[in-house]
């Protein structure tokens, strides 16, 4: 099983894995969707994430299980990491969401 993880981009947005990194920890992955987000200029008080758990990354965006994620901040984000709490997995069609806020519904 891998993991990667990315700033939200949208429902039903194709995330490329081509030159992402792999993980084989849905936190780590999680972390690397924190420092990408941190890396956008612009600031911003909350953060919308999200992890990919992949079996076969040929098939990617077609057969995957998402973790959707909503913090108020990195720090939020980074205790989430660090406390290992429980991931909600679901589908693109069904989003639920996982965190501290409550930007998504």
């Amino acid at each position: 099983m891998k993991y990667y993880g990315f700033a939200y981009m949208g429902n039903f947005y194709e995330y490329s894995l081509e030159n992402a990194t792999s993980y084989t920890d849905p936190y780590a992955a999680l972390a690397q969707a924190n420092r990408e987000w941190d890396a956008v200029p612009e600031p911003h008080i909350g953060r919308l994430l999200i992890v990919l758990q992949v079996e076969d990354v040929s098939d990617a965006n077609k057969n995957d299980k998402r973790a959707f994620f909503q913090f108020t901040s990195g720090k939020a984000c980074l205790a989430f990491i660090k406390q290992e709490s429980e991931i909600i997995w679901s589908s693109e069609a069904n989003q639920l969401w996982n965190g501290n806020a409550e930007f998504m519904g």
